[in-house]
């Protein structure tokens, strides 16, 4: 059973998250400090953006409930 995604995510977090996800791939295979600060700081980014938009939509919805 496939389970229903999180209402939060949209195209652009997504999106975000597959950069960051080549980003980590890319930093392994090199293992260069500059490309594991790279991946470091987008993870940081995409962490960030991710509470925001989970806060941002549960005080959406719980506003109108």
């Amino acid at each position: 059973m496939k389970s229903v995604p999180a209402p939060w995510l949209n195209p652009g977090l997504k999106k975000s998250m597959f950069e960051r996800g080549k980003l980590k791939k890319i930093a392994c295979r090199l293992k260069t400090n500059e490309s594991w600060l790279s991946y470091k700081s987008a993870k940081n980014q995409v962490n960030e953006a991710i509470k925001l938009a989970k806060s941002s939509y549960y005080n959406v919805y719980f506003a109108a409930n």
